[in-house]
């Protein structure tokens, strides 16, 4: 029975407030699954990308005659923060651990604990409340991690800019 459905029937049950709450924790933490997926999508991105620059940098400067004149100082630092995204990228992917709601040991619990609705009732809100705050630690957390990949990343390609410059004569 939906929202609109308990609204139509008049019906206001304690029981109905309760399948409210639960529907809309549960609607948090699969939005929260989600972004969560998003982070991880976008952080397997940024370490593909650094994998693919270090890799062209590598194999340019192995294709070169005197690779000490190709290879300067900004070149190493930005090859170096290349190298750190992608680890920042990689922990991002690999750190988090978020709840996804009720398990199989949650079914062990009810059977042998509790007697009655209210009583799961009573327990089962505060774990959902348990579980967002969980996953909304795991979503800052992948974010900061991200977010430094993503910065790493901006400052490795000003670099290897700059050390482009300084090889053509440029700057």
């Amino acid at each position: 029975m939906g929202a609109d459905e308990r609204q139509s029937s008049g019906s206001n049950s304690p029981d109905d407030g309760f399948e409210i709450i639960r529907d809309e924790a549960r609607a948090v933490v699969t939005a929260q699954l989600e972004t969560l997926r998003e982070t991880d999508k976008k952080a397997l991105a940024t370490v593909r990308i650094n994998a693919v620059l270090l890799g062209l940098l590598i194999s340019a400067a192995s294709l070169s005659e005197n690779p000490q004149q190709v290879v300067n100082n900004w070149f190493v630092a930005g090859s170096g923060l290349l190298l750190f995204s992608l680890i920042l990228g990689i922990i991002s992917y690999s750190v988090d651990r978020p709840n996804y709601g009720i398990g199989p040991g949650y079914f062990d619990t009810v059977i042998t604990e509790f007697n009655s609705q209210e009583e799961i009732q009573s327990d089962l809100l505060p774990r959902y409340a348990d579980w967002i705050d969980h996953n909304s630690m795991e979503i800052a957390t992948d974010n900061t991690y991200l977010t430094a990949a993503h910065v790493m990343l901006v400052l490795a390609l000003l670099l290897l800019a700059v050390g482009a410059l300084r090889l053509t004569g440029v700057v």
